[in-house]
């Protein structure tokens, strides 16, 4: 059974009735299509069920961890570039 967790809310209008501000980008969301290795996504699935998502929740997790882990791994390399000139 899954576990019961509040969901944001989705609003829907239409887009010339809105303020330029009325969707925060992090809860705006586009659907893509693509194809996945079935192999790849039982594992999706399988590691999804143990945490008790679904699994296209948990892909979009792994996506920005991912996208996370580069954006960190260029904020080290600006800080060692810094270091090297002081050095």
């Amino acid at each position: 059974m899954r576990s019961m967790k509040k969901k944001n809310k989705i609003r829907y209008a239409k887009k010339d009735i809105l303020d330029s501000d009325e969707f925060e980008p992090k809860y705006t969301k586009f659907r893509v299509t693509m194809y996945i290795a079935l192999q790849t996504l039982e594992k999706i699935r399988d590691e999804a069920k143990e945490k008790g998502l679904p699994y296209q929740t948990y892909i979009n997790q792994l996506l920005m961890e991912h996208v996370s882990k580069k954006d960190e791994e260029k904020i080290r390399e600006i800080v060692r570039d810094e270091f090297r000139k002081l050095g």
